[in-house]
């Protein structure tokens, strides 16, 4: 359900495993998370990169879906700082580059950039990638509705008769298929995640379905405190997406890369650091 907004600049930054380590050590780690942000990203694209820096340097594709990606965001959030971490601790620096969705699934999949950062365990995406054993975070989707709404559902057939609110970009025929096909729900496209919040608040359409913390995260950032306590969620999500990282099988150094990040992704877990880092970015 990622959403193809337009190309970005693209930005990078190089996370050194040493310097990391020491922060977590000396226990400072929350300080060196916002001073971290604001190092300079320089406007390179990995071919640029000479070869004694592209040693031990991964470069992954990402976009934004904040708190879980994101540009302005510590560590681009949750997925890269996670990300991040697992393969320092292999001793691979990792560099991200932030694009529309489908623009960097495309140069991830050509090899053109090394891999890409959430996305689902498909089998359109084990043809051309080299998925992580593990997800990275859970996600869930759930329905935003109006708080004088008492909207409430077991099933999606108990959509029947209400409009839908769906934003242009995502696939949702995985989800929907059976009742677009019966035609019982009526759903309306809007042009952004935002733009159908504002919908909800005018009436316009009944339920949105979105990421939770996703959802919540946009109505902090735009909208007013009047306006964000007229919209809530039923508790149900009706998806769970668990996303992966992706690794192209067009770079040959990716079978041994997925390897390493499989590896330093098992310590990052036992050690406990990937609930800790879950628990700043997602409270």
């Amino acid at each position: 359900m990622h959403h193809d907004n337009s190309v970005k600049t693209i930005r990078l930054r190089k996370f050194f495993g040493n310097r990391f380590l020491i922060a977590v050590i000396m226990g400072s780690l929350i300080p060196s998370l916002f001073s971290a942000c604001q190092a300079a990203r320089p406007e390179v694209s990995p071919a640029d990169q000479p070869a004694s820096v592209k040693e031990n340097v991964i470069h992954l594709t990402t976009g934004e879906w904040s708190p879980y990606d994101g540009e302005d965001l510590p560590h681009y959030g949750c997925s890269p700082w996670l990300i991040e971490e697992a393969f320092a601790l292999e001793g691979i620096v990792v560099e991200f580059g932030f694009f529309s969705w489908s623009r960097s699934y495309q140069m991830a999949k050509e090899g053109s950039w090394d891999g890409t950062v959430d996305w689902a365990d498909t089998p359109e995406h084990r043809e051309a990638f080299y998925l992580s054993k593990e997800n990275i975070t859970d996600q869930e989707f759930v329905f935003f509705h109006r708080s004088d709404y008492d909207f409430q559902w077991e099933s999606l057939e108990d959509l029947s008769g209400k409009v839908v609110g769906i934003t242009s970009g995502y696939v949702y025929d995985d989800v929907f298929k059976n009742i677009m096909q019966k035609g019982t729900v009526t759903f309306e496209t809007a042009s952004s995640d935002e733009a159908n919040f504002h919908k909800l608040l005018a009436r316009r359409i009944s339920v949105f379905p979105m990421e939770r913390r996703v959802g919540y995260t946009i109505l902090q950032k735009k909208f007013s405190p009047d306006e964000q306590e007229q919209i809530t969620n039923h508790p149900i999500p009706f998806q769970t997406f668990r996303p992966y990282l992706l690794l192209s099988k067009a770079v040959p150094q990716n079978e041994e890369r997925i390897r390493k990040f499989n590896q330093g992704w098992r310590k990052l877990k036992e050690s406990g650091r990937v609930d800790e880092i879950l628990d700043i970015c997602i409270p």
